[in-house]
């Protein structure tokens, strides 16, 4: 992804000279392949944020629901699982 975003023609307009370009963040949201770049990025740490919290209770609903148990303390998935 970070390949193709650098990959990407991108337009440049040269300024005049003694004429000051207007900066901020319009001119940050207008270059799209930085915007994609960012986006990839929060999504990827979204993802390795919820992810050890989620699972967890993915797995514990998921075995409760198949073996009508709940996993308790040193009773591990893996022996549920060949039960």
């Amino acid at each position: 992804m970070a390949a193709g975003c650098l990959a990407l023609p991108r337009q440049q307009t040269a300024a005049a000279p003694g004429i000051r370009q207007p900066g901020g963040y319009r001119q940050v949201f207008a270059d799209r392949p930085f915007i994609g770049l960012v986006a990839a990025e929060q999504a990827f740490t979204l993802i390795h944020l919820v992810l050890p919290v989620a699972m967890p209770i993915y797995a514990v609903r998921f075995f409760t629901r198949h073996l009508g148990r709940t996993v308790t303390e040193g009773d591990t998935l893996a022996r549920r699982a060949s039960a």
